[in-house]
């Protein structure tokens, strides 16, 4: 009987094992990188991961990073109890607990944040 093919058989590229890593969702980034934004605000987001699955996540945003072509915040994220990074093109849906109101331009809304305490 043969050998049954690893998921590292270049034979089947579509396997996880097989593409290259997405740090979009790196847990516990400790500290913010060099360019990050630092806001305060506690959204509620519609989140769609890597393999295209929803979730719905409270977080507490720290940092808004713009590096690149992705869009990035780092967060406390009270769902999961971690510290994460998010990719802004994945958020489906947010809703900003602090003021108590839909976010309908997610990164707009981030950099006014931002610009708000720059000063």
């Amino acid at each position: 009987m043969g050998a049954s093919p690893s998921c590292a058989d270049p034979c089947f590229p579509d396997c996880p094992v097989n593409q290259p890593p997405d740090h979009s969702d790196d847990d516990d980034p400790r500290l913010p990188p060099a360019g990050a934004r630092p806001l305060q605000a506690r959204w509620r987001i519609h989140y769609e991961t890597q393999g295209g699955e929803l979730s719905v996540r409270t977080v507490q945003i720290s940092h808004l990073l713009e590096r690149g072509p992705r869009q990035q915040i780092l967060a406390h994220c009270e769902t999961r109890g971690k510290d994460r990074t998010f990719r802004i093109d994945r958020i489906r849906r947010a809703y900003d607990l602090d003021r108590a109101c839909r976010v309908d331009d997610p990164l707009g809304d981030l950099r006014r944040a931002c610009e708000d305490s720059d000063g």
